[in-house]
This record gives C-alpha cells, structure tokens and sequence, in this order.
C-alpha cells in the first residue's frame, strides 16, 4: 500500500492553528474485501449473540442482520484510509502523532501533553487531492 503526504490543519476551540502531515494510503481490493467480510462477519456475529436475550432478540436480531450487509458494504466502498501523521499541539506546542483512521474530511483527536481536542482537517480537501473520499 503506497501512501501520499498531505497538509492538515490542527485548530483548538479558543482559535489556535497549526500544521502537521497526515499519510493517506491506497486499500487494495482484496483488502477492502477482506476489511468488508470482517465487518459482516462481526455483525452477524452479534446478531447471533443477541437472539439469546429474551424480548430485545426481536429487534436486535433483525437489526444486526440488515446493519451487517449496510456497514460491509461502507467498509468495502473505502478506498483509502488515513495511516497516520505528526503535528504540533497549538496550545502546548507538543508532538502530536496522528492516529490510523478512515476519515474522509477530517477528525477530532486530543493532544496527549495538554488533553485539548483538536480538530484536524485538510489543508485542500479532499484527503486525496480529488478522488472519491475515503
């Protein structure tokens, strides 16, 4: 999996703003497949779990099971994801390592020194410079 630098933008809620680098990654098919039989797999799984609890199973039961093939089916559409990343906190001005995720216009994620949520998002969206959102 080949990844791209992009520039994020990491802003407080009292307007403090900094810049850091996100790595955005290309997903195979086959991983996406693998990624999306995991996701059914686990629904389908509860789905299970659920039917040994008397009066939810009726609805839990068929939730799961029609939330199994709709969540795949997002999970497979992903094409790329966010490896990871580093920034500088603007509060405190520490290190920041950004985590793996799946987001397509940006996250939220506390700084570990001072615990201030930050918002980080594309400096030119989107993640992947035009294409599909991941």
């Amino acid at each position: 999996m080949g990844s791209d630098a992009i520039e994020v933008t990491l802003t407080t809620f009292n307007g403090g703003r900094s810049l850091g680098i996100i790595h955005v990654g290309q997903v195979s098919a086959g991983g996406r497949a693998w990624r999306a039989s995991k996701v059914l797999g686990m629904c389908w799984s509860i789905a299970l779990v659920t039917a040994l609890i008397p009066v939810a199973h009726f609805v839990l039961v068929p939730a799961f099971l029609l939330a199994g093939p709709i969540a795949a089916i997002a999970a497979y559409a992903r094409e790329r994801i966010v490896i990871g990343g580093s920034a500088t906190c603007p509060n405190c001005r520490g290190a920041v390592a950004l985590r793996r995720g799946s987001a397509s216009t940006g996250f939220t994620q506390n700084c570990p020194s001072c615990r201030v949520q930050l918002n980080v998002a594309p400096t030119s969206p989107p993640w992947d410079g035009g294409a599909t959102a991941p």
